[in-house]
């Protein structure tokens, strides 16, 4: 694992809700998910920003989907 991959736990992290963070922040960075070893590695690509920023800011935005 790169330091532009995250990976999120199958237990806490429902696909779908990746899936729809990845979606709304397609506008701001190249995000790609895979399955791997029960949890979903979620690789950082391209971005308009730097890098470990989106990912701090992605996680957040799991969170208060999480939540909603």
């Amino acid at each position: 694992m790169d330091r532009n991959d995250k990976t999120y736990d199958k237990n806490i992290y429902p696909r779908s809700v990746l899936e729809n963070a990845i979606s709304a922040y397609k506008s701001i960075a190249d995000i790609k998910i895979k399955e791997k070893d029960g949890a979903f590695m979620c690789s950082f690509g391209k971005s308009k920003t730097d890098t470990q920023i989106v990912i701090n800011e992605f996680d957040n935005y799991l969170i208060e989907l999480l939540n909603s």
